[in-house]
């Protein structure tokens, strides 16, 4: 019999004999390049247990304090939104024209993924292809809106920003009104994988800074305008800012900040940008095909995620009433993926999705609604 890595997965699962461990490292999109960890500040592992009043002090003591800056060359056609994007190089690729930095990435960033979830929506973080005509664009001259529009009343659906390090920023409410970070839906870094399986934040990216300091942005919003973290770029206080985390700076430019509290990035767009659908139009989609999420206990907490191949071959672990669980799940030589489930009530089984149609919380790009989709359940394996 051929043996594959969807075989190898499977023959772990039944016979429950491996033992994996995580790496530190993260992937350029085809996979060859290695990251190192060292410049990365985590967030505190306590940021789950928080309530809305103290967030502020989560906030305070998680921004980066180590780690190095780094520097990049701008050449003379170079535009000025592509500098933050060009420090996380060997994550993310880039190319323009006249009207648009188009950001090319895998969506998945280089620090840990989904530990510390509390109230998990059944998503696994997967590989995405945010390339080509599925890249993602940021305007270069972006036009202030006759009428800004908010996120608090739509955009719930798909991306509202993009991240330095080619991972999207989603909306932080849901379509109902709720803070997925006041309601533990997030992880360390203020993220989670979405219904396409794609990873995003919904909060600002604020490690980010460990790497860009204060002068760059650490995101782009995707009416164009620059996010920058709690202080000007100068490294003084924001002074006053409107409704959507924005102001005009010290140098006459319109740009947003990151904040300790809801909206966390830009709380709308003060540029124009074109909705459909829920969601800014247009904007990438998942690459993974819909299924319906994995319903673990209600009471879960995700423990722990590995890296065993980058952008192949993940292993997630979650805890229920004192019980630990695993998911494995890896991509196989046809570009399947399988996975593979060993649940403390016993269950062993296998379950393939294959990439190709798309799904997400924006689909089109956005996903089906929570709880829906066409996923098969797990196929159990008899012993």
């Amino acid at each position: 019999m051929k043996l594959t890595i969807g075989n190898l997965c499977l023959a772990i699962c039944l016979l429950g004999l491996a033992v994996f461990e995580q790496r530190g490292n993260a992937h350029s999109l085809e996979g060859d390049e290695v990251h190192s960890h060292r410049d990365v500040v985590d967030w505190p592992k306590n940021l789950l247990s928080l309530g809305e009043g103290e967030i502020s002090g989560f906030m305070a003591t998680s921004l980066p304090t180590a780690g190095k800056t780094k520097s990049v060359k701008r050449y003379a056609d170079t535009p000025v939104q592509a500098l933050p994007f060009q420090v996380f190089s060997k994550a993310v690729n880039l190319r323009w024209d006249e009207n648009h930095l188009f950001v090319e990435s895998n969506g998945m960033p280089e620090h840990s993924m989904m530990v510390g979830i509390r109230r998990w929506i059944g998503r696994f973080p997967m590989p995405q292809s945010y390339r080509g005509r599925n890249a993602w664009a940021i305007p270069l001259n972006p036009k202030p809106a006759a009428v800004p529009r908010s996120a608090r009343t739509g955009f719930y659906r798909g991306a509202i920003a993009m991240a330095a390090n080619g991972v999207p920023i989603f909306n932080p409410l849901t379509n109902g009104g709720r803070d997925t970070f006041l309601s533990k839906e997030l992880d360390r870094f203020g993220g989670h994988a979405g219904n396409g399986e794609d990873y995003h934040y919904h909060i600002a990216p604020l490690h980010l800074q460990a790497q860009l300091g204060p002068e760059h942005p650490i995101a782009y919003a995707l009416d164009g305008y620059p996010i920058y973290g709690l202080t000007e770029p100068n490294g003084q206080a924001t002074g006053r800012l409107d409704a959507f985390n924005g102001h005009i700076g010290p140098n006459g430019d319109y740009h947003y900040h990151s904040s300790m509290s809801y909206p966390y990035v830009n709380g709308g767009f003060h540029g124009v940008v074109q909705e459909r659908g829920g969601q800014v139009d247009p904007q990438p989609r998942s690459t993974l095909s819909r299924r319906q999420p994995f319903r673990a206990d209600r009471n879960a907490v995700i423990t722990g995620f590995q890296v065993i191949e980058p952008n192949r071959h993940y292993r997630l672990q979650y805890a229920a009433q004192g019980a630990v669980s695993s998911v494995e799940y890896s991509k196989g030589e046809s570009g399947e993926w399988r996975f593979c489930f060993r649940l403390s009530n016993g269950f062993v089984g296998e379950e393939t999705i294959v990439e190709g149609s798309s799904t997400g919380e924006g689909q089109p790009p956005g996903g089906a609604p929570r709880g829906r989709g066409d996923r098969r359940r797990p196929r159990p394996h008899r012993r």
